[in-house]
C-alpha cells in the first residue's frame, strides 16, 4: 500500500470506522466529483449568509461527497467538513416547510466579526450567556466566563472565515418531540450548555467546529481535539482517543444516520446526538493526561478480566454442548430402566443441565458487567471532574479521590452485584497503588461528596465495594487467574 499524504490520512480517519462495503460505496460516489463541483463548493462556503437558502448548492444530492472529496484533496479541513455535515444533516429539521403554514424561524448565520474586523454585537450578545460556569460543576473551568469569551475572540481571528461564526436555528423535530426527556434536555439540566441556549429556548445554536475547538482550547489547559468521523466508534477507538487527547464527533452522512439514543436518552434530532458528543468533549477536556493514564491502565486490567470470563463462557458452552450431544446415547442407556428410576435419573440430569445453564448465564452477566465498566472508564466522562471536590492544583489525594470516586459512581449507576464491585474496586487499588497514608483522607473526601444526590447513598454497591477495598489497602494480593470461576460455581 503506498504511503498516504497528510490529506489522505485525514480523509481515511473520517471514514475508517465504516464497514468496507460502505467505504466502497463512498469511493464510487467520489469518482463523480469534478473540478467544477469543487469550485461550487468553495463559492458556497464563502457565502455563509446564503448557505442554507433553498437555492444553495448544499441541497445538491452529491454535496456531502463533494465536501468529503475536498478533505481528501486538502481543499478544506476535517473541521470545516464537520461544520458542513452538521448543517447538511439537519436541513430537513431547521429549514421551515414552504408547503404549509409554520412559525418556524429561518436559520440565521451570526458571524463573530463585522466586515471591518470588529466584534459583531449580535454574536457577543448571544455568546456571552452561553459561557457561564455550571453551578452543578463549579470547578469545570479555572477561567471565568469573560476570560473565556475574550480568549475565543483572540483565537477566532485565525480560523478560516467559514468557521468564524455560528448558526441560530429552530429544530422542528426537537420542538415537536413527544413525551420523554431528550439527551439535550438532560445535559442542559446539569447547566452544561456551553455554546448552546437554555433548555426552554426553542432556538438552538449550531456552532462551527472551529468555534467548538477554540472554546475547548481556551477553557481547558488540556483540551481534547474534536475529531469529526462517519460511523460508529469502537471501544478501541474510544481508548485510543482518550490516550491521544481527541474525541470523536459522529457526523450525519448519506446512508449513515446518527443514533436516536444517546446515554439511554432520546436523541430524536441529529442536533441532539451532536450536542451529546460535544458534551463528552467538554467533560473529557477537564481530565488531565496524568489522570487519564490511570484510567486507561485500570480499564486495561478490567479488559484482561473480561477476557478471562469470555474464555470461561466458551469453555462451559463447549462442555454444555457436548453434554447435549450425548443425550441420544444417554436415552438408550436408560431405556430399560423402571419408570420410577427413569424419572429420577432424568430429573437429576435436568438439574445438572439447569445448573450448567445458570453458571453460563452468570459468567455472561459478569463478563458483560466488566465490559460495560471498562468502556465507561475508557470513555473518560468522569463523574467527579469539575465537581465540588475537584481542584485545579491537584494533590495526590485529590487525584486519587477523583479516580476512586468516579469509578464508584460508575459501579453505582450500573448497579453491579457485590462480586463485580469488589473485584473492580480491588483492581483499582492494584493498578493505581496509592500510598497507604492517602487512603483515609481519600475515603473521607468521598464520603463528604456522597451527600450530593448525584453520588447516591452509602448503601450502593460501588460505595460498599470501595469502602472494603480502601480498608484492605493497596497491597491486596492479586487473585488467582481462575478464582472468578471458582467463586461462581
Amino acid at each position: 500500500m503506498p504511503k498516504l499524504n497528510t490529506f489522505e490520512v485525514a480523509y481515511y480517519e473520517i471514514i475508517r470506522r465504516l464497514p468496507e462495503a460502505k467505504r466502497l460505496v463512498i469511493e464510487d460516489k467520489l469518482k463523480e466529483v469534478t473540478a467544477e463541483h469543487i469550485v461550487l463548493l468553495g463559492n458556497t462556503i464563502a457565502d455563509q449568509i446564503n448557505l442554507l437558502k433553498q437555492t444553495s448548492f448544499i441541497h445538491d444530492a452529491l454535496f456531502p461527497y463533494i465536501a468529503l472529496h475536498a478533505v481528501r484533496t486538502g481543499y478544506i479541513s476535517p473541521i470545516q467538513f464537520g461544520t458542513l455535515m452538521a448543517l447538511w444533516g439537519n436541513l430537513e429539521n431547521i429549514i421551515p416547510l414552504s408547503s404549509q403554514q409554520t412559525d418556524q424561524k429561518v436559520p440565521e448565520f451570526v458571524p463573530l466579526f463585522t466586515e471591518t474586523g470588529e466584534k459583531n454585537l449580535r454574536a457577543t450578545e448571544l455568546l456571552r450567556p452561553t459561557l457561564r460556569s455550571s453551578n452543578t460543576l463549579p470547578n469545570l473551568f479555572e477561567k471565568n466566563s469573560e476570560e473565556i469569551f475574550q480568549g475565543i475572540y483572540d483565537k477566532a481571528i485565525d480560523l478560516p472565515q467559514s468557521e468564524q461564526g455560528f448558526w441560530l436555528v429552530e429544530d422542528r423535530i426537537r420542538n415537536n418531540v413527544g413525551a420523554g426527556r431528550t439527551i439535550t434536555q438532560e445535559i442542559k439540566s446539569l447547566n452544561v450548555k456551553f455554546l448552546a441556549l437554555n433548555e426552554d429556548d426553542k432556538r438552538e445554536i449550531i456552532p462551527s467546529f472551529g468555534l467548538q475547538q477554540i472554546f475547548l482550547e481556551v477553557a481547558f489547559p488540556h483540551a481534547v481535539r474534536i475529531n469529526p468521523v462517519i460511523g460508529d466508534s469502537t471501544p478501541t477507538d474510544i481508548r485510543k482517543g482518550s490516550l491521544e487527547r481527541y474525541r470523536d464527533i459522529a457526523l450525519p452522512f448519506p446512508g449513515n444516520e446518527l443514533p436516536k439514543m444517546a446515554d439511554n436518552f432520546s436523541a430524536p434530532s441529529p442536533l441532539d446526538f451532536l450536542f451529546h458528543d460535544r458534551y463528552h468533549a467538554i467533560r473529557a477536556s477537564r481530565v488531565t493526561p496524568e489522570e487519564t493514564a490511570h484510567y486507561i491502565a485500570i480499564s486495561d486490567e478490567l479488559n484482561v478480566i473480561q477476557k478471562r470470563f469470555d474464555s470461561a463462557v466458551k469453555e462451559f458452552n463447549k462442555r454444555h454442548t457436548k453434554h447435549i450431544s450425548l443425550l441420544p446415547e444417554f436415552g438408550k442407556l436408560i431405556e430399560e430402566f423402571p419408570a420410577e428410576k427413569k424419572r429420577e435419573v432424568i430429573a437429576e440430569l435436568l438439574k445438572k443441565f439447569n445448573h450448567e445453564r445458570a453458571i453460563i448465564g452468570k459468567l455472561k452477566k459478569v463478563r458483560k458487567s466488566f465490559g460495560q465498566l471498562k468502556f465507561r472508564i475508557w470513555d473518560m466522562e468522569r463523574a467527579y471532574s469539575g465537581g465540588i471536590i475537584d481542584e485545579f492544583k491537584s494533590t495526590a489525594i485529590q487525584e486519587l479521590t477523583r479516580i476512586i470516586g468516579s469509578i464508584e459512581v460508575d459501579l453505582n449507576v450500573l448497579k453491579f452485584d457485590k462480586y463485580v464491585g469488589r473485584r473492580a474496586a480491588h483492581t483499582v487499588m492494584q493498578t493505581v497503588k496509592p500510598e497507604v497514608a492517602t487512603l483515609t483522607a481519600v475515603q473521607n473526601q468521598i464520603r463528604t461528596a456522597r451527600i450530593l444526590p448525584l453520588f447516591l447513598t452509602s448503601q450502593q454497591p460501588g460505595t460498599l465495594a470501595f469502602d472494603d477495598a480502601i480498608l484492605a489497602g493497596p497491597e491486596l494480593a492479586e487473585p488467582e487467574q481462575h478464582s472468578e470461576r471458582c467463586t461462581l460455581m
